[in-house]
């Protein structure tokens, strides 16, 4: 079995797991593929759009393309959502500093 055999296997299994179309469109995008990976990629942050590696992916593709005011416009979306999980953690350490007192 190989790498992209295992890929496929999981993508029909579970077809809204969205580390595996970022995986996908790397191999893609490694493949010269670009506008392929593009679209993966798309889809995957129309399936979560709150998974930052997908946003950084796109990030480098628009890049790629020369599209550089979406590449940032995707690199400020992984920045908010970073913030998010970065008070989100704040808030329960602070939860669980308080009740371990």
């Amino acid at each position: 079995k190989t790498v992209r055999d295992a890929l496929n296997e999981t993508l029909r299994s579970k077809p809204d797991y969205v580390p595996a179309h970022v995986l996908e469109a790397k191999i893609a995008l490694r493949a010269g593929d670009t506008l392929g990976a593009l679209d993966i990629l798309d889809r995957a942050v129309r399936i979560n759009s709150n998974y930052p590696a997908a946003h950084i992916e796109l990030a480098k593709i628009y890049r790629k393309l020369g599209r550089n005011e979406d590449a940032r416009r995707e690199l400020q979306i992984v920045e908010k959502l970073n913030a998010e999980r970065t008070r989100t953690l704040s808030y329960h350490r602070g939860s669980q500093d308080a009740t371990s007192r």
